[in-house]
Order: structure tokens, then sequence, then C-alpha cells
């Protein structure tokens, strides 16, 4: 049988920038990331916190299921997430489990893994709980940055890289792996 892998799935700047005001520093200037993030994550579970979900119009991405890390007991029985098909965890390890059931469910032939997207503080709380990264690095700094990602030096083992360059942005998909 085939054991989920969990995965975090992010775009930086050069300082480790991912979040700026509730939104993406770089606003919606690479739709080639977006696209590469819509296709690795369809079809799979995703993880995020409240806040990320909240800066999404608190609406759930299609094509997954959409877990929401929170703290707060009372959001449990918010009927909104609920009535939106969002399963509510109370910790990152909670959500992760969740996530397995979910995967074994929907892939069971098939690739299984979770999707860790965000915020800052749901990746500092994975970045133990996760075997894979999949990175996309801009080329540019973001001064008005407010939510950085945390350091992913563990993961060492490069197995994918691909530059690409559009509205005026240089990045880099770069997917890494523990050693």
């Amino acid at each position: 049988m085939n054991k989920p892998i969990v995965s975090m799935i992010v775009a930086v700047g050069e300082n480790r920038e991912m979040g700026a005001n509730n939104d993406l520093p770089w606003g919606r200037a690479l739709p080639t990331d977006m696209n590469r993030f819509r296709n690795k994550t369809r079809g799979h579970t995703i993880i995020m916190g409240k806040r990320t979900f909240e800066s999404m119009q608190s609406k759930p991405l299609p094509n997954r299921v959409n877990i929401v890390v929170s703290r707060n007991p009372s959001m449990h029985d918010i009927s909104i997430y609920h009535a939106k098909n969002v399963i509510v965890c109370g910790s990152v390890e909670e959500a992760i489990e969740e996530a397995k059931k979910n995967e074994k469910e929907a892939m069971p032939a098939g690739r299984q893994e979770i999707f860790i997207i965000g915020g800052g503080k749901i990746f500092e709380l994975s970045m133990l709980l996760a075997d894979k990264l999949y990175l996309t690095l801009i080329h540019a700094k973001f001064p008005d940055a407010d939510v950085f990602f945390p350091d992913y030096s563990e993961f060492k083992k490069e197995v994918y890289r691909e530059k690409v360059s559009e509205n005026g942005y240089n990045y880099e998909f770069v997917d890494l792996e523990r050693s």
C-alpha cells in the first residue's frame, strides 16, 4: 500500500519573503507559478492555517480536500466551514492524520501526497513533519513582506530545477527532499 508523503509548496523571495498584507508580495504576476501550484495540488488534500484560508476569501480551493488548522476550539463548530466542506483541525499533526485518511480514500492506488500550503506558522510547525519541499525561488526582494518562510536547510537533496522568467521576474522551481 502507498504511504502518503507530506509536502510543502511555497514561493519565496530572496529573503524567504512569502506574504505581505495578507497577499503574495508579487501579487498575481507569476501565472506559471500559480499553474504549477494548481497542477501539483489538484486532487489532493491541502492543509493551511486560518489566516491563509481567510486570505482566499474563506473559499476552499476546488478539486482538493481543504483542511484548516486553528488552535481556536470554537472554530471547529463554525457552520460556515462545514457548509463549505472544509475540515477544521486543532493542530498540524491532527490535520496530517486527517489528510492521510483522505488521501488513502481518494487515491488508493495513485500518488498519495498531502500539501502544506501556508502560512508562516503552519510551515514552521510542519517543517520537521514534511518529506518534500516544492519551492519557487523568486530572484527579487520584497521589502513590504511581513511573513517569511522558515529555514529549510534540512532539505538538501535537489530532485528538480527549472528556470522561468515572466512579467519582469526571474525565478526557479526547485524540488527538494530530505537527504
